[in-house]
């Protein structure tokens, strides 16, 4: 108790508020600078590829959080790469942080161990009902009406991937919406489809999902890839009623074929209105990892030759900055890219685009 005595209490959101007498601060997101020290001073020459991945699994928001990030790179560490699927990373995660929460409890509670399986579906009963109510927290009061037994209800209020809200009334969430989304898709991939068009979907004609829901519809694609059937079915119906939904689900499991025809109708829908690309639900980087083949550079470089709307050829250029561009297509690409950049009254936001593009997909110009 000296007045000259100073101490630093470390803890995880969810237990904080349990203790008084000191002032609460909160660790900032990592900067990309940290990132990179931390990702190189842990794998060394492969952090490079390791953040290659990252980024191009759309994992590279998870690695501003140091539980997230030592996982990852534990995960890349045993198998040399990140999964492929989304599913099969956020499932690590889950599993990984159940298992220290078990460890946790393990002295205060004797029969933890075999509340893993419950706790587990309380966890997705508790993300779907969030998911259903459009929200990302529920009520103490909420939350007793779910899970009536109190000790295991005291036992989801502490678990790791649950935090307590800022508020007056004491409330619970997800430490990320994304593990909300991911359990809730969980629920939702073993259901039938006419059930999930119920939660994810505009009723009575089912014709337009709900914005909210997007990114569980992404998790319950990755998480049927197992179910060809299941999945195929669910691709068919978004394929006909809303397929740029499709960008964030499992591109690789959908035929070259269609992705492709799905691309060149939504690129060709912009391309008619004469507006720039750009949706709070999906991005020209999602564009161009859903629809990367060489069918579809070979129709953006169609664009780049024919088009002069300054508008649709950014479009065109800033898409094909995120495909693959084969080594049969790269000469001809960097000739109409530097064509567009050379062209007269050429905009200077398109100038910009087609260096970032020339740069990004590996060009070294002697122009």
């Amino acid at each position: 108790h000296h007045p000259l005595c100073r101490v630093v209490l470390s803890s995880r959101t969810n237990l904080y508020q349990q203790v008084s007498g000191f002032e609460r601060y909160y660790l900032a997101d990592l900067t990309s600078d940290d990132i990179e020290r931390y990702v190189t001073d842990k794998l060394g020459r492969k952090a490079r590829r390791f953040r290659e991945e990252a980024w191009k699994r759309n994992y590279h928001v998870l690695t501003t959080h140091p539980f997230y990030l030592n996982l990852m790179i534990e995960t890349f560490t045993k198998s040399g790469s990140l999964p492929q699927r989304k599913a099969d990373l956020f499932e690590f995660f889950v599993q990984s942080q159940l298992e220290e929460d078990l460890v946790k409890f393990r002295t205060a509670i004797p029969d933890i161990l075999d509340r893993k399986q419950s706790l587990s579906h309380s966890m997705k009963r508790l993300a779907l009902i969030m998911e259903n109510l459009g929200r990302n927290f529920i009520t103490e009061e909420e939350l007793t009406a779910i899970i009536p037994e109190p000790v295991e209800r005291r036992i989801t209020w502490d678990l790791g991937l649950l935090k307590k809200g800022e508020g007056e009334k004491p409330t619970l969430q997800f430490q990320h919406n994304s593990f909300q989304e991911f359990l809730a898709a969980k629920v939702l991939a073993s259901k039938p489809l006419t059930t999930i068009k119920e939660f994810v979907a505009f009723a009575p004609e089912y014709l337009k999902t709900k914005p909210s829901w997007v990114n569980t519809i992404s998790f319950v694609l990755s998480i049927s890839v197992e179910d060809s059937g299941k999945f195929n079915e669910i691709v068919t119906w978004l394929s006909q009623i809303e397929p740029e939904v499709l960008f964030k689900g499992e591109p690789d499991r959908i035929s070259t074929a269609m992705r492709f025809a799905i691309f060149k109708k939504i690129f060709e829908e912009y391309r008619e209105k004469r507006i720039r690309i750009g949706r709070e639900s999906y991005s020209v980087k999602d564009i161009g990892q859903f629809a990367d083949s060489s069918q579809s550079v070979e129709y953006l470089l169609s664009v780049l030759a024919a088009e002069k709307d300054p508008t649709i050829l950014d479009n065109a250029v800033d898409v094909l900055r995120f495909m693959n561009i084969p080594p049969a297509q790269r000469n001809k690409t960097e000739n109409l890219l530097l064509a567009v950049s050379t062209s007269e009254n050429c905009e200077p936001y398109l100038i910009s685009s087609v260096l970032i593009t020339l740069a990004d997909r590996g060009f070294v110009s002697k122009h």
